[in-house]
């Protein structure tokens, strides 16, 4: 069992994380696979039944003692986990007390830490408390229902029909239930009906179930039964008349005591019992009369009908006599004679033989005993031998010396040898000569009936084979010896180096696999490789990854056949050798450009950075090809000695092998755990492990890789040309040959463009520069509004979602009240905005707070005071204004100056107000459980809480609230036209045969509860958690005002299942829309061209006055403008989606068109000849979420032009491609169409190793200082 599983299931929600966590480390006793069944089933044993002192041994674990030891920084760590520290100053004299008896102050045998906390049990320490008030209310609750005596036999028997061999049988059975099934149990003398729900599923359906234990085990005491009605029940199901039992079944689905069934009702009633006649064993019924008319026109169906009907047709027969039998098998009861006996076992074997299916499970007898009882159960009373002997099935069972324990696992000898514990058949025993197989019906009854010296037997799976299709029992499973590589430590076993277990020869390699890696503990099997071992030690394996489809029987697998787990080690590599490319056969192929790299911690900055750069073709084939080795500059100062390209290369080889590769993972990924750790030498911002902009480390490594592969060994001095007046081709020819003097590089020919710059001051006097620039970054409009949603309720009327646009960083909770005061006409005081979270008012929005610390979808109600809305003009006109924006606005002023007017006087009038308060109401559905660990009761919220208010002299009594939300909440129970007609009739038909008063008794008055909650609306908020308390119920006739302050919560507990309830859920149609919400969504969230972001870009900016004219020398009034020039071979667009605007940094998410394909770009250019220059998008790094928490991804088109998807180490082929385009597009790559390549990549592909690649790069001085490298000088080149 794993965590989630027992800190939900078993303890419940309300513990907290750490206790929670305590306590199941104790039930796992330390065993990182979680809890086993026997850890659990022995801890359960002590938690619900042990003893004080068994009690206190576990709490002294979870304390964190060890042993009989336990130390202060122990307690000192698991008490700071639990209490705040405030709890821990208040406590801290206490906890010191522990420690003053003990020798050094700093240990505590458990002797002294169990006195301790016998004087600690109700001071509030964690758990004591717990455990000692569960064990008082327990003595308690027994002390008051050990008052309900067990009925006497003597006064059941003559209501039964039962012998009193029979009877007295099936009066101990009851008890062996009390006893049997504690979880079950309810203290004292009664049984929880569903404790007998496995007596009849199978045969009987599940859904039937719940009906048959009403139709004949009614009880007095809610989900109970005493024995009294445990053993009628059984009578009737035994020897009763048919027709009692087709009345009890009837009555049981008139779940509403209506006397009629409805058709659907009825018609359930034929399916399910239809269902479970079809899974008896009994043989089928010939009916005397055709078959039921199921398609009768009649809308209720009453009981004589049915009567008379199902006599018609032996309605029934087959299923109650099917529960007959369930007595005999399941309870036990002996049949009544042997050869009854025989011919109920016989019924059983035959089923179970026409009907086997995979999966089932058979039982192995000892023929000998098989052939004693068939001659028993056969002949004459004359002729009959002696009664069968228990059943004994030890002579069959194949004995292990190692088998010391009923454990899965267990140390056999001091080899350290893990074994399967099941019970295994005798090799060479043959069928029907040395034993006989049984379904497990048969087992079943017959060790009920004969007892059985072996309880559990000698199960047996049915199974179909692959090769022959055929479907058998298979008595001998394949046992197989598996060699641990490396050797395993275990907890309480040392090292670990073979395991034995048995498998089906129908179980594939793949299964195997997975349940071997479970059952030694090996973790994740993609981190585990099997092969099939060699006859001794050191014979060659051969891989068996590649054949994990394949059946045990396919491989011709034999008994004791050697498997090897070869388990993957900590630094990814393996024991028998990392790629394994002589042994191991991989049967995923790893495409060139689809692996993935993986994550080493918030690196998905860098991940996806690195994808769509590999997938410049031209790029990635100079790295591929070698050439890059050639030109690495070791002696650049302004470089990393060729470290950066060397790394970037070795990675890029990995990513782009020359042919496809196969790994034996589905998804095969790369740990770029060595670059990332070079350029962390020279970038200390990439260093750790931050969240990381994928631009700036773009910007950073496309200017390392120019430096390391910088052609120009001896840059030159140089200076920019000064412009004097000359065309604008020849100054920018002049600055790019300047430019070329100190920068040669595959990143100048592919990345770096150039962009002029004009400065053009009053004077007119012009400035140009013709600057290299890598990224072009374009801006988006800063979206510095914010629509907040409100959910608001009016009483009297529907709700209605509005949307309010306020300035995102200083808007307020004042201005958003006011702008949502005049939208529903309410004056600011009786507006209540709130919070909503996982269906509960978790908080109330208070007029002080910022608008940044609200959520982006509040809820708002009005404090109406319980005074009822009056209809009207007003209302009336209200309606009309909202029909149109244009109306609404017309009547905006006069209403703000109305709403002006009543708020004076409401000030004036304000101390003669009463005060008041206000309660929030949660809907929850309240489920007991049949089967519970500790707490019978879970809850759900669901829909959407609400208000209501009063004044605090008017405070309702309980009843009145009960009434009050009677009224809100009718809605949600409304009925449709037929079935109010229903209803209608059905109440006029129980006025003519009762009195109204004993239909309103039988009937509750309102179809909820109300129970006062804390605010999350889970339990009481008067008591601790370990009571497991849903919350105190509130009277509906208490005549009193119960006890509640404003902002309390009451849950609405429905009574009627949440699926029959009409009930609010967001973006429904419940909600009316206000014009408001569509005009601010197509505000924010209207798209955006790329070629309106370059229009912003390009655009005049205007520097001030404050700019010194370069030629008149005086401070000017100057713009700048920013244009293209020449287009890089490689377009890198960066959207500036990150802003930082008013001392805060913002993110867009507004939705940027890009075009995929032919990308005419000529229009961005200064000058053009006309002709167009097309790109194609190549790649694309995705950022979603929000600013500092989100995730990076990228999209690249592969060499067949599909688009892929980079998640990381997940790879994945783009299913539509139009959904590339996304609000989440950061860096967009687009490549020339066209280009040529021998301008690019000049020279041949090189042949170097390994060796010769580490001399090409420079040395490292270990003391390097990073910052050089980081703030070199940059040349003039732009990331814009």
């Amino acid at each position: 069992m794993d965590r989630d599983t027992f800190l939900h299931s078993v303890l419940g929600d309300r513990v907290s994380g750490e206790l929670g966590e305590r306590i199941f480390q104790t039930f796992a006793n330390s065993n990182p696979r979680g809890i086993g069944w026997k850890d659990f089933l022995c801890n359960m044993v002590i938690f619900l039944k042990g003893s004080q002192e068994e009690k206190l041994q576990f709490v002294f674990f979870v304390y964190g003692g060890y042993d009989t030891m336990i130390t202060r920084a122990q307690m000192e760590k698991f008490l700071s986990s639990v209490f705040t520290q405030n709890e821990i100053h208040q406590y801290q004299s206490r906890f010191e007390s522990a420690f003053k008896n003990s020798s050094d102050g700093e240990r505590l045998s458990y002797f002294h830490w169990k006195n301790w906390a016998l004087d600690n049990r109700h001071t509030g320490f964690p758990l004591l408390s717990w455990v000692f008030e569960v064990i008082e209310r327990e003595e308690e609750e027994e002390d008051v229902e050990a008052n309900i005596p067990l009925a006497r036999p003597n006064d059941i028997f003559p209501r039964t029909s039962f012998s009193k061999r029979q009877f007295s049988f099936l009066y101990d059975s009851y008890i062996r239930l009390l006893r049997q099934n504690p979880i079950f149990r309810k203290r004292g003398t009664l049984l929880n009906r569903m404790s007998l729900f496995r007596t009849f599923c199978p045969p009987v359906v599940e859904e039937l179930a719940p009906f048959l234990l009403e139709a004949f085990f009614p009880s007095n005491h809610g989900d109970f039964i005493d024995v009294e009605s445990y053993m009628i029940g059984l009578s009737v199901i035994y020897s009763g008349e048919i027709r009692e039992k087709r009345t009890r079944l009837f009555q049981a689905f008139d779940t509403e005591d209506s006397g009629h069934l409805t058709q659907d009702q009825f018609l359930q009633l034929l399916n399910l019992v239809s269902q479970s006649e079809a899974n008896s064993s009994v043989p089928p019924v010939v009916h005397q009369q055709g078959e039921a008319q199921t398609e009768d026109e009649r809308e209720i169906i009453t009981l004589e009908y049915f009567l008379e009907w199902a006599g018609d047709i032996n309605f029934g027969v087959r299923l109650f006599l099917a529960l007959k039998q369930l007595i005999f098998v399941q309870i036990g009861l002996h049949p009544f004679s042997p050869c009854e006996e025989n011919d109920m076992i016989m019924q059983m074997i035959n089923y179970e033989i026409k009907h086997k299916k995979e999966g089932d499970t058979w039982y192995v007898l000892k023929y000998k005993w098989w052939k004693n009882w068939v001659d028993f159960t056969t002949a004459s009373s004359e002729g009959r031998g002696a009664l069968p002997s228990e059943i004994d099935v030890s002579d069959l069972i194949l004995s292990r010396h190692n088998m010391l324990s009923s454990v899965m696992h267990m140390v056999s000898r001091s080899s350290h040898v893990l074994h399967d514990h099941e019970p295994h058949v005798i090799p060479d025993m043959i069928e029907n000569q040395n034993f006989k197989l049984v379904p497990a019906s048969v087992w079943r009854a017959l060790s009920n009936w004969h007892g059985c010296r072996s309880p559990h037997g000698i199960p047996c799976k049915v199974v179909k084979s692959k090769i022959t299709n055929k479907i058998e029992v298979e008595v001998y499973p394949i046992l197989l010896h598996f060699i641990l590589e490396p050797p395993m430590d275990l907890p309480k076993m040392g090292k670990v180096e073979d395991a034995e277990f048995y498998f089906s020869k129908t179980t594939t390699l793949g299964e195997l696999k997975r349940t071997a890696c479970f059952q030694v503990g090996a973790g994740n099997p993609t981190r585990v490789r099997i092969w099939h071992a060699g006859k001794v030690r050191g014979d060659p394996a051969v891989s068996l990854e590649d054949k994990l489809m394949r059946t045990l029987e396919e491989e011709n697998f034999k008994e004791g056949q050697r498997i090897i787990l070869e388990i993957q080690q900590e630094d990814g590599t393996w024991p028998r050798g990392g790629g394994g490319a002589e042994e191991l056969q991989e049967i995923y192929p790893i495409f060139p450009g689809h692996t993935g790299l993986r994550n080493l911690g918030n690196t998905c900055f860098m991940n996806a950075s690195l994808q769509c750069l590999s997938n410049i073709s031209l790029l990635t084939e100079y790295f591929t090809s070698n050439r890059y080795i050639a030109e690495i500059n070791k002696n650049n100062p302004l470089g990393m000695n060729g470290h950066v390209a060397s790394e970037y290369g070795k990675l890029v080889k990995q990513l782009w092998p020359p042919e496809t590769q196969k790994s034996p993972t589905k998804f095969y990924a790369i740990h770029p755990k060595d670059f990332k750790t070079m350029i962390g030498k020279f970038a200390p911002q990439f260093s750790g492990f931050q969240q990381q902009d994928a631009q700036e480390l773009l910007a950073f490594l496309l200017d390392g890789l120019h430096e390391d592969l910088n052609r120009v060994l001896k840059k030159p001095y140089t200076t920019n040309p000064t412009y004097t007046g000359q065309p604008d081709a020849e100054f920018a020819h002049e600055f790019w040959e300047t430019y070329l003097l100190r920068n040669q590089s595959i990143i100048v020919d592919l990345f770096h463009g150039q962009m002029k710059s004009s400065l053009l001051p009053e004077c007119g006097h012009k400035s140009l520069h013709f600057d290299p620039f890598t990224f072009l970054s374009l801006p988006l409009p800063i979206d510095d509004k914010r629509a907040i949603e409100v959910y608001f309720f009016k009483t009297g009327r529907s709700p209605k979602r509005y949307s309010i646009l306020l300035d995102r960083l200083e808007g307020t909770v004042t201005e958003l009240l006011k702008e949502i005061s005049l939208l529903v006409r309410l004056p600011e005081r009786r507006i209540l905005l709130t919070c909503v979270k996982n269906n509960f008012i978790s908080s109330v929005l208070s007029t002080e707070m910022q608008l940044r610390e609200v959520a982006d979808i509040l809820f708002g109600f009005e404090l109406d005071g319980g005074e009822e809305r009056k209809g009207g003009e007003e209302e009336e006109r209200e309606e009309k204004g909202e029909k149109g924006e244009e109306g609404e606005e017309e009547e905006k002023e006069e209403e703000v100056q109305n709403l002006q007017k009543e708020e004076k006087e409401e000030k004036e009038e304000k101390e003669e107000k009463e005060e008041m308060i206000y309660l929030r109401f949660v809907h929850r559905k309240v489920e007991k459980e049949t089967t519970f660990f500790i707490s019978p009761y879970t809850t759900q919220l669901f829909s959407i809480p609400f208000v209501v208010s009063f004044s605090k002299s008017k405070m309702p009594t309980a009843k009145e609230l009960y009434n009050t939300i009677e009224e809100k909440v009718m809605f949600m129970t409304a009925e449709s036209e037929e079935e109010r007609e229903w209803r209608e009739r059905q109440e006029r038909e129980n006025e003519r045969r009762s009195d109204r008063s004993e239909v309103k008794e039988t009937s509750p008055r309102f179809p909820f509860v109300l129970r006062h909650v804390n605010k999350s609306g889970e339990a009481c908020p008067y008591s601790a958690w370990y009571h497991f308390s849903i919350g105190r119920e509130l009277d509906p006739n208490s005549e009193e005002t119960p006890e509640l302050k404003i902002g309390d919560t009451i849950s609405i507990d429905w009574i009627p299942p949440i699926r029959s309830l009409k009930y609010y859920r967001e973006n429904t149609k419940w909600f009316l829309e206000h014009p408001s919400v569509r005009k601010n969504w197509e505000l924010l969230n209207s798209p955006i061209m790329l070629d309106q972001c370059m229009t912003w870009f390009t655009q005049e900016e205007s520097l001030g006055d404050e700019v010194v004219c370069g030629s008149c020398h005086l401070p000017q009034n100057t713009k700048k403008k920013m244009e293209i020039w020449k287009l890089p071979k490689v377009l890198v667009v960066h959207l500036k989606r990150f802003v930082y605007y008013n001392n805060h940094w913002m993110k867009s998410n507004r939705l940027v068109q890009f075009p995929v394909d032919n990308f005419d770009v000529s229009s961005w250019l200064v000058e053009t000849d006309g002709e167009p220059v097309y790109y194609d998008l190549k790649a694309i790094v995705n950022h979603s979420g929000r600013l500092g928490s989100g995730h990076y991804t990228a999209y690249a088109r592969d060499s067949n032009g599909t688009w892929m998807f980079f998640n990381d180490h997940l790879v994945t082929p783009v299913q539509d491609p139009s959904t590339i385009v996304s609000p989440e597009a950061y860096c967009l790559f687009y490549e020339q169409r066209n280009i040529c390549k021998e301008e690019i990549l000049k020279g041949d592909p090189i042949e170097i190793d390994e060796k010769d690649e580490k001399k090409a790069v420079g040395t490292l001085p270990p003391d390097r200082s990073p910052v050089n490298s980081v703030n070199k000088p940059k040349e003039n080149c732009l990331v814009m």
